[in-house]
This record gives C-alpha cells, structure tokens and sequence, in this order.
C-alpha cells in the first residue's frame, strides 16, 4: 500500500469540462469491462546525492481495478449528458442468463438485448509515478516532502452494437502534479485501496475524461438507432414499440424513418466487420408516448414492419 499526507492537487493537462446541450437523441452505450494491460509500473524518485532511485510496484490484478474504471468510465459518459449510459450489471445478468462463456460475441449479443447501440471497452496500459524531492534507498523506500507526477494512459474501444464492427479506437493520457508532506512505500505491492486513495486515480480519471471528450465528437458521427421491440394495435393503426425511454430525449409528436438494417459486411480474409449493407427504408412513424423503458409509436407510413427493424431521426 502507498501511505501519503495530500497537500495539493494540479492536474497537469487541462481537461475541458464536456458540453451541456444535447444535441438530437442520446445514444445508448453500455461500458463491457476494463482491462489491466499492465502488470507492474517504475517509480522514480531523487536521491540526496542527486542520482536517481528506482523501484518497480507490482500491481495486483484483481477485479476492484476493473470496475472502478467502469465507475470512473460512466461518471464521465453521463456527465457529457450526450448518452443513456446502460448500467454494467444488467449486461452481466444478460450474459448470466445465456449460460455460455462470456466472450466478445456474447458482449455484443448482451448488448443488442438491452437496446445498446454503442459497446465501449476500455483498457489501462499505462501507468507511472515521478517523484521531485529527497528520499533514500534502503530496505524501504522513505520519502520526506515532494512533487509526484502521476502519468496514465487508456485506450478506448468503440463498438458497433449492431454489427460488431469496430467504430474507432481512442488512447488517451492523463498526468496529475501532487505535493506530499511524507510518503512510505512498505512492500513493493499496490492494490486498488491505494490506487483509489492516491494520485494514480486522479491521472486515471484525467485521462479517462479526455477520452470521453474525444468519444463524444467520435459518436457525434454516428447517426442515433433505436430498435422495434414488438409491433401490436390493430391493422387500421399498428403500433410500435421502440427500445428506448424517455431519458433518450426523444420528444412526442417526432417522426421517426423505419428501416430494415442491412446484412454485416464482413471481410472473407481477416472476419472482421467492414460495415453493413445498404438499409431498407419501411416507412414512418410518430411517438405517441414514452415511459422509463420504453417508447411507443404509432405507424403512418409502410407496412410490414417487425420486430428487430430499426428506427431513426428523419433525415433532413
């Protein structure tokens, strides 16, 4: 474990606070998991004598790191108020329920359940920590008063729910100044209480914030879908029921296009998603109302609609 006395705080790399205005629908995305990439990290630190000290800490791998990220992941997603973020445990509950071994596939599959368009995973690759100051290099490493630079990087991977075509990749890097009064370094080990404790997470979270920044004007490229759950009414005025509520921003009275998504294109070399086919436009439809989960909209163009085709925003 780390023991510090904080006195200040500086995060290095401004991070511009994410726009407030909602501009059209709010994509749904659901945060997978975050991986540790990285099994161990170098702390550097000056020696009275002025020669440099180096200690490498062990990171222990265990499931606290991961969902804290997640945490730290959708805080920033809601807080762009550009996303209805999905809530990791009900794709856990999802993937459960299907009793097969959770893999990327089953992910994607989780996620079309639960009305996702966009399956974001993130990854900790790197991580460091300078420390500016005096300090000795016996048994223990014992540091009196110093500046530690904490350094952190991640990489973000979007998704295409619906095809599983990889949308885009973002890496990101956080850095974060802190002034300690004293700090110890017991054992070589560090877990996620000291991780959450320390400067560490704050350069984390700087970085993850500049990623979300970067993922915000990603997805801003991608035209917002939602997806027919059932179609029920009667024949003179069908009624559709959309996979998404009213925390998607979707006002009454809105026509919403109807379309049948295309096929996957996928590459016959390397398997990998290049996009889909073109999309087969049904009709029309106007939200009647909306409640926590669920929209319903009345049909008034097209016919044969079913569950599984897709909707979106009129285009202009």
């Amino acid at each position: 474990m780390i023991v510090a006395a904080l006195a200040a705080v500086t995060v290095l790399q401004a991070v511009q606070a994410p726009p407030t205005t909602t501009l059209g629908p709010k994509k749904r995305v659901v945060v997978s998991g975050f991986d540790l990439k990285i099994k161990s990290m170098d702390v550097d630190a000056d020696a009275p004598s002025g020669a440099t000290i180096s200690a490498t800490l062990d990171i222990t791998d265990d499931e606290s790191f991961g969902s804290g990220m997640v945490d730290m992941l959708n805080t920033a997603l809601v807080s762009t108020k550009r996303f209805v973020v999905l809530e990791r445990q009900d794709l856990d509950d999802v993937t459960k329920e299907q009793g097969v071994a959770v893999s990327e596939q089953t992910r994607l599959d989780a996620t079309r359940l639960l009305g996702a368009q966009v399956l974001v995973r993130g990854a900790l690759t790197e991580m460091g920590l300078k420390k500016r100051g005096w300090g000795n290099s016996g048994g223990v490493i014992q540091l009196g008063q110093l500046r530690l630079t904490a350094t952190a990087a991640i990489d973000l991977k979007l998704i295409d729910a619906a095809t599983g075509e990889i949308l885009d990749s973002i890496r990101s890097e956080g850095s974060v100044l802190s002034t300690f009064t004293s700090a110890t370094v017991p054992k070589f080990k560090i877990g996620y209480e000291a991780f959450e404790a320390g400067s560490l997470s704050k350069a984390v979270r700087a970085a993850i914030d500049k990623g979300v920044l970067q993922l915000v004007s990603r997805t801003e490229r991608l035209p917002w879908e939602a997806k027919v759950a059932s179609v029920g009414g009667s024949d003179e005025s069908p009624l559709l029921y959309l996979t998404f509520g009213d925390d998607a921003g979707v006002p009454q009275d809105t026509i919403l296009e109807v379309f049948r998504p295309g096929a996957a294109v996928i590459d016959p070399d390397s398997q990998i998603v290049l996009g889909r086919e073109d999309d087969v436009v049904l009709g029309r439809c106007r939200v009647r109302n909306s409640t926590s989960k669920l929209t319903v909209a009345v049909l008034i163009e097209g016919e044969g609609v079913r569950a599984g085709d897709g909707v979106r925003v009129v285009r202009s």
